[in-house]
């Protein structure tokens, strides 16, 4: 699946040649001899796609580097089919920002693609100096060029399948020049013709570097690969710059892929604070896991870029509550299912306590007015009781007047002592 080469010398054609003879290029066999035509001087890397070597062309008359692609025993029409596959690709390519396809040889015995040689580093080599992260107008600038690379390819129908920074090589001559970065994009040896849906023989189901591969083909396969692919994984060369790490790491591919599809990775101002937010911001949308939200072409990838650089207002917004929850809940799917379930639950015990809450401020409002009915009854039972022993009195001092009057005195003194300890109207009244 790694194509990666150390330093990996690729690719376009000579701006000398038509777009005609480069069509017409791809299906000719040079029949000179390599061992007559080049001085090979040094291996520059070796990987999955091939070997790569700084020879002298004596042909060009002019250093060179050759890719000798890898060998497979018994796929002899596969290699062929590739090999012609990516001489077409990218014979199509003239930018300044890609690597230039001089020639190619084929045949039965060796196949070579003869590239421009740079003198420089790859971008991967530049990284590993810079473990913090290199100055983010750096890097702003070097993905600036290569997206604007990238958005070349694309307009040629050609989508790379394997940006990442070890085929990315800058330039140094012409950096000494300009006084910047030249950022040169290299190896599509795994590149893809648009409307050419011809799937990798050898059966692979993902193509490119697993660190770079966009989500929606890990769960599509190769089919998946678009112009937004292609912005996903520059995306990534950006985050890898601004933080000194890639963004998606893992002991096992498997761990490496499952957070790539979940969009598992720290933010990066999370892990340099120096970060310009409009940069972050820049780098989370060209990453962001679903196509449709990211930058739509390469070019306004760049173009962002450009705004970032001219201090002027980007495109990108940062994620809001909701994006930073939503990845946040990605990032730890075990721990917030068990937070969703505890939310829950206190969600019910809340509705439970609510309702029973409810239930009982109705019971006590009946108990009250129950209260109020019983005090009403009993005060005018009192007020009752009151107003009879007050009757009751009046006819017993109307009895002892009588018996006065009629000299019985002893009777009017039984009546008299009913009522020795006061009568009823030293009683309260407030009934």
């Amino acid at each position: 699946m790694d194509h990666d080469l150390h330093h990996d010398q690729v690719l376009s054609i000579d701006p000398d040649r038509t777009v005609a003879e480069s069509d017409q290029a791809v299906l000719a066999v040079n029949s000179l001899p390599a061992n007559e035509r080049f001085i090979r001087q040094s291996l520059l890397g070796r990987g999955g796609g091939g070997s790569v070597y700084r020879a002298f062309d004596l042909k060009l008359n002019r250093e060179v580097a050759i890719k000798v692609p890898l060998q497979c025993i018994g796929e002899e029409r596969y290699n062929e089919r590739m090999f012609r596959r990516e001489v077409l690709a990218t014979s199509r390519l003239r930018h300044p920002y890609v690597v230039t396809l001089f020639d190619f040889e084929f045949s039965e015995s060796e196949a070579i693609l003869v590239y421009e040689f740079i003198d420089g580093e790859t971008l991967h080599a530049w990284i590993a100096k810079h473990p913090d992260g290199v100055e983010p107008r750096e890097a702003a600038d070097v993905v600036k060029k290569v997206a604007l690379a990238l958005q070349h390819a694309h307009s040629q129908q050609i989508l790379h399948r394997d940006i990442k920074p070890s085929n990315i090589l800058l330039d140094r001559k012409h950096a000494e020049v300009s006084a910047s970065l030249e950022p040169r994009l290299a190896d599509f040896g795994v590149a893809q013709l648009i409307h050419d849906h011809t799937r990798t023989e050898s059966g692979e189901s993902l193509v490119g570097t697993i660190h770079y591969i966009p989500p929606e083909v890990i769960s599509s396969s190769t089919d998946a690969y678009s112009h937004e692919s292609d912005v996903y994984s520059l995306g990534t060369v950006l985050y890898e710059l601004l933080t000194g790490q890639r963004p998606f790491q893992g002991a096992t591919v498997a761990e490496v892929l499952g957070k790539i599809s979940r969009g598992d990775f720290s933010l990066p101002r999370h892990l340099k604070a120096s970060i310009p937010r409009d940069l972050e911001a820049i780098c989370l949308r060209a990453m962001a896991r679903d196509p449709r939200h990211r930058y739509i072409t390469a070019e306004s990838f760049a173009q962002d870029l450009e705004r970032f650089l001219d201090h002027r207002p980007v495109l990108a917004r940062h994620p809001g509550a909701v994006g930073v929850v939503s990845r946040w809940v990605r990032r730890n799917p075990t721990f917030s299912s068990i937070l969703a379930l505890s939310a829950v639950a206190i969600l019910a015990f809340a509705v439970l306590m609510i309702t029973s809450n409810r239930r009982l401020a109705h019971a006590n409002a009946e108990i009250i007015e129950t209260n109020q009915r019983l005090s009403e009854a009993l005060r005018s039972s009192q007020r009752a009781l009151f107003q009879n022993e007050q009757m009751t009195y009046g006819a017993a001092m109307r009895s002892a007047a009588e018996f006065i009057d009629a000299g019985r005195l002893r009777d009017a003194r039984n009546v008299l002592k009913q009522y020795a300890a006061g009568s009823p109207l030293e009683k309260d009244q407030d009934l």
